[in-house]
């Protein structure tokens, strides 16, 4: 304690209060109000992103990588504007690394695009299956309409479940290519 001090004030509880009451993000109704917009709008975005990845799973990994580009370039730039005054060569070095991987996932994202994210595509050919003669457990079957085994099944769950027309020929064993 310094008592020479004549702005002593021994009353420590008051000065907490008030340093404590001018610091807190609440302590004003606008700070409350944004901090309110702030949290509903990100809870509205995630919970978009919640059903757009339940409709559509392609769709969400679009979107989810596009915003990841957007923050490493983000953080790319920030770094790059910011290395003269921070001079922190780390810091720089690995904002060249986020901006290197973000190239790469620029590069994905765009043959990701590229298979169209719109559900229900019509088909317009129906697939032809091949499956092995008498292969057991994977395809048994001596002919087409007799055709089955695990691979067969598992081959009309998916077909099932994608919407897909496909006919199954049954292929002499090592003949299949």
């Amino acid at each position: 304690m310094n008592l020479s001090n004549p702005n002593f004030n021994d009353d420590r509880t008051s000065d907490k209060k008030e340093s404590h009451s001018m610091n807190s993000p609440f302590a004003d109704s606008k700070k409350r109000t944004a901090l309110a917009q702030y949290t509903g709008a990100g809870v509205i975005v995630l919970l978009g992103l919640f059903v757009v990845s339940r409709y559509n799973f392609l769709l969400f990994q679009g979107i989810a990588e596009l915003f990841s580009i957007a923050v490493a370039w983000s953080v790319f730039f920030l770094v790059w504007n910011t290395k003269r005054i921070a001079r922190n060569d780390a810091l720089l070095a690995i904002s060249i690394a986020i901006l290197f991987l973000t190239s790469v996932t620029q590069a994905h994202a765009s043959t990701v695009t590229a298979q169209s994210p719109l559900p229900h595509q019509t088909q317009k050919e129906t697939l032809i299956v091949g499956s092995e003669q008498n292969y057991p457990p994977f395809a048994t079957g001596m002919v087409d309409a007799d055709a089955g085994g695990f691979t067969v099944e598992l081959w009309k769950a998916v077909a099932a479940e994608a919407g897909l027309s496909y006919a199954i020929r049954v292929i002499i064993r090592g003949h299949l290519t």
